[in-house]
């Protein structure tokens, strides 16, 4: 099984290979560990936009109404919530919007 992670080290994504050469990031028994107060570790849906693009935790996601929701990790399952004029709307499971891999109707812009 494949978990890919998105590493961003002061606002900018790096590969894994670069944040574990530079050891911004160490791999040990319990997972990936970030070494540095700068680096910040996201993982992925494993579900993907409607333009193909791979969803991770921590993503900006917009509808096709303009709404914009946050991908948060709640008690292990991937949820959107609402931000900004939608932040009234309560945590949903990305899960239940997917249609195949990908989630219908929305796309990252962050």
């Amino acid at each position: 099984m494949r978990i890919n992670f998105k590493i961003v080290k002061n606002g900018e994504q790096i590969s894994l290979r670069d944040a574990i050469k530079e050891k911004y990031v160490s791999i040990t028994d319990e997972g990936i560990c970030n070494t540095s107060e700068n680096i910040k570790i996201f993982k992925s849906t494993g579900l993907y936009d409607y333009n193909s693009k791979e969803i991770f935790e921590n993503d900006i996601l917009i509808d096709n109404k303009g709404r914009k929701y946050k991908v948060v990790n709640i008690s292990g399952t991937f949820c959107i919530k609402g931000i900004g004029k939608n932040k009234d709307f309560e945590p949903f499971a990305l899960n239940g919007l997917k249609l195949i891999n990908r989630v219908d109707g929305l796309e990252i812009i962050q």
